[in-house]
């Protein structure tokens, strides 16, 4: 129909305006996994 049509188009123009929201945020590791595990040093086992 008409009205869907036209719906359509004011949604796709929304769509091409959209931002990226809050759940679409993430934080990428600084560094990779398999170069970080077991560098713990010695410093860092005194706490609990």
């Amino acid at each position: 129909s008409k009205a869907d049509r036209i719906a359509r188009l004011n949604q796709k123009r929304m769509n091409r305006m959209a931002r990226q929201g809050e759940g679409d945020r993430h934080t990428t590791a600084s560094i990779t996994k398999h170069l970080v595990v077991g560098k713990r040093g010695m410093g860092k086992t005194n706490r609990r």
